[in-house]
């Protein structure tokens, strides 16, 4: 589903394609720019936010440090004051001392209208003097409890926590914020304690100020309770106060109040164990937030509309060559009746049909000129061209120059029995490729591919004789080939090289000359490189008769090792030794097979079994003195077994019992006359006849009626079709099989089956 979403996706016309293009390229920018203008409003707008609580609440703290410190200023004060001291150390109390005493703290209390009532407990004599009610024993005073913490504790509290004081007067109780200070103040165990009570509400005022004003306060003691806030109403109860005065306040938060959502942002006081946290509507936050995304989302359909605008224009102006080229390529290619909805479909498709046509015209005239160049160098070297023909030019012409003075032709010959029938022609090719690299590197070179295993080469050179030095260079590029071939694949050459000649118009001759020496191939190594201008030697060439009657000595005695070692002595002193000349070599071979002939006819072998053991066309068909070597080894063994079977029993005659061995052996294989005769080292005639001498039937007669044998055995049962039997007994047509099976047993095989299966 994705992929055919994907495919109409880019199945559209070139017109939409280039619209979208630009109009994308138009919207893009447009919202990473409105994206960017957004998020820095809402940052900085937060950054407003953060920056006026902060400063609220800075200035706030700051005026909670001067009142703090005012406050502890006044206790000091009044604890260092002589009256005061005198008094607490006093079992007794001086009523006119107390009225002063009394009248001094009330005055102090005077001079700010925070301060809602001082008193002095003073130990030695367990009263308590009060600014508004007078005298108090302790164990009347109604603030007891308080004083039972002092003397509990260190003897100071830091104001911190917020109390209900309930007086003597009867009024409603008051909240107050108490100070304390032990006196005197240097006394490690102070005889008194000075309470200083501070009215909540005028405390709170003096720090809640037009200039903090904005948001909402509140103030949390160090228990995490609430001592003062401006909060809606409702909303202090679900306030996590525990969690509020904990928090670390370094970056603004968000906190949730009874439903309502706020920016927070807090403060600890260092006078006072106090936490200061402001609260600002995330609402107006909001507010501000939708107006800008309205202004934002106005002006970007204002672009949206102009770039549509723009888009059509652009798409128009920029699909007109498209058009033009579609008018252009339907002169050379007809339009589909119903044009594709993206016509860079149909464009793309007409350009590369231009392309392959201009590919296959260059890739027919590349693979031509190999062709036309092997086949002019063929023409060169058996001079198949007109007299007129200007040779150097036409080479020149095909890419090759020949610019310097003198010619010679080199032919290259491998064994083809080396390698796979199927793999001949391709490694002629790779050998051709790698010889003619090979000598580019020194000669300029021409080459072709000859009849056979053979390939022709043109050297030109600049040596006007074939010296030893050019020899020897020669002879080492045909090594590195050489070296090459037989390493990678594993195959052998020969090389030949006709003489030298001035003129193109005569390499004909130096490549008569070069084929003439492979004439001799079955007396040259497999390895040899030969000129034609060693052909003729100087050393005189004796038949080597002692050899010869040895051999014929060894063959009429039936001493067949002594037989193999004379081909062995021959081969060494003459085939092997490079002294003799190649044609003398060659006559000697036919010469001394001639009189191994007549040996054998002398011996009582018939005609036709002597010629079939070698022939002089056999010899011809040696590639190397190897080969010419192995045959003779098996043509001396050949003719043994010959001299061996016909002393045997004619009457039980070994041939024919390896022929039988052989058919009983091969009956399932697609086998023939020829492949008996040549397993048993006879020929197909003389098998035939001697065959159905002793038998009374041909060898194909009696492979015939044991094929038939079998197949009547596996005709008893319903395992095999008739196919598969016919392919079993070696006849791969069943209708083979049919008429011979009907010639012989006078039924089909298929009737035969149906008569013996009931019958088991």
């Amino acid at each position: 589903m994705k992929a055919k979403k994907k495919r109409a996706l880019l199945n559209i016309s070139m017109f939409n394609k280039l619209f979208i293009s630009y109009l994308v390229a138009i919207l893009i920018p447009t919202i990473i720019i409105s994206s960017y203008n957004f998020y820095t409003f809402s940052t900085e707008l937060k950054e407003s936010y953060r920056s006026a609580q902060k400063e609220s609440l800075q200035y706030m703290s700051k005026q909670m440090e001067v009142l703090v410190d005012s406050i502890h200023a006044l206790s000091l004060q009044l604890s260092l004051s002589s009256d005061i001291n005198t008094m607490i150390t006093q079992p007794e109390l001086n009523l006119y001392e107390a009225n002063l005493v009394n009248k001094h703290l009330r005055n102090q209390m005077t001079t700010s209208d925070m301060f809602y009532s001082m008193y002095l407990y003073m130990k030695v004599s367990d009263t308590v003097l009060t600014t508004n009610e007078g005298l108090f024993k302790r164990a009347d005073f109604y603030d007891k409890a308080l004083l039972d913490r002092l003397t509990a504790s260190d003897g100071r509290l830091s104001g911190d926590k917020l109390r209900i004081l309930q007086d003597s007067s009867g009024v409603s109780p008051a909240q107050v914020f108490t100070f304390t200070r032990g006196v005197p103040p240097l006394n490690s165990y102070p005889l008194g304690q000075l309470v200083i009570n501070v009215k909540k509400d005028a405390m709170i005022q003096s720090l809640y100020t037009e200039q903090s004003a904005g948001g909402h306060i509140m103030i949390l003691d160090s228990g995490g309770h609430v001592v003062y806030d401006n909060l809606d109403e409702g909303a202090v109860p679900g306030t996590d106060g525990p969690g509020l005065a904990s928090k670390e306040y370094r970056e603004q938060s968000i906190t949730e109040i009874g439903g309502k959502t706020y920016f927070t942002y807090g403060t600890k006081l260092d006078g006072i164990n106090w936490t200061l946290v402001r609260f600002d509507p995330y609402e107006i936050y909001a507010q501000k937030l939708g107006s800008k995304l309205l202004g934002i989302v106005t002006i970007d359909l204002t672009i949206l509309m102009t770039g549509l605008l723009i888009s059509y224009l652009l798409s128009s102006h920029m699909y007109e060559p498209w058009r033009k080229i579609m008018a252009g390529l339907s002169g050379y290619f007809k339009q589909p009746s119903k044009l594709p909805n993206n016509e860079s479909v149909w464009v793309t498709e007409a350009i590369a049909s231009l392309i392959d046509e201009n590919t296959a015209f260059q890739d027919t005239i590349k693979r031509s000129e190999p062709v036309m160049k092997d086949r002019f160098i063929y023409d060169i070297l058996n001079r198949n061209y007109s007299q007129s023909l200007n040779i150097t030019e036409k080479l020149k012409d095909m890419g090759i120059t020949f610019d310097l003075p003198c010619y010679l032709v080199m032919i290259a010959s491998f064994d083809p029995h080396e390698c796979a029938d199927e793999a001949i022609y391709d490694r002629k090719l790779l050998m051709f490729s790698y010889i003619k690299s090979k000598f580019e590197q020194q000669f300029r070179v021409a080459g072709t591919v000859l009849e056979q295993s053979d390939l022709g080469f043109i050297l030109n050179v600049e040596q006007r004789e074939l010296t030893d030095s050019l020899k020897s260079k020669l002879s080492e590029c045909c090594r590195e080939v050489h070296g090459w071939v037989q390493q990678e694949l594993r195959m052998t050459l020969q090389f030949t090289f006709g003489n030298m000649y001035v003129s193109i118009s005569e390499v004909h001759e130096s490549y008569e000359q070069a084929r003439r020496v492979f004439t001799y191939k079955p007396v040259i190594h497999k390895e040899d490189i030969a000129f034609y201008a060693d052909l003729k030697r100087d050393a005189r060439f004796e038949y080597p008769m002692s050899i010869q009657k040895q051999l014929l000595y060894s063959i009429a005695s039936r001493q067949r090792e002594a037989a193999v070692a004379c081909i062995a002595e021959l081969f060494e002193h003459y085939i092997y030794s490079d002294k003799y000349q190649l044609e003398s070599l060659h006559e000697m071979i036919i010469l001394l097979t001639s009189a191994v002939k007549n040996k054998l006819l002398e011996e009582g072998l018939e005609m036709e079994a002597v010629q079939d053991q070698v022939r002089v066309s056999q010899i011809f068909a040696c590639s190397n003195n190897d080969q010419l070597h192995d045959m003779m080894l098996r043509y001396i063994q050949r003719l043994f077994d010959a001299l061996d079977a016909m002393q045997d029993n004619k009457s039980n005659h070994h041939y024919i019992s390896k022929a039988m061995d052989y058919i009983e052996q091969n009956y399932m294989r697609s086998i023939s006359i020829s492949d008996i005769a040549g397993h048993l080292g006879l020929s197909s005639s003389y098998l035939s006849r001697f065959f159905k001498a002793e038998t009374g039937k041909s060898p194909l007669e009696h492979l015939t009626e044991f094929r038939i044998a079998k197949s009547k055995e596996l005709l008893m049962s319903n395992e095999y079709t008739l196919q598969q039997i016919s392919e079993q007994i070696g006849y791969p047509d069943v209708n083979s099989f049919i008429r011979y099976f009907k010639k012989y047993e006078g039924t089909t095989p298929g009737k035969y089956r149906s008569m013996v299966i009931p019958t088991i």
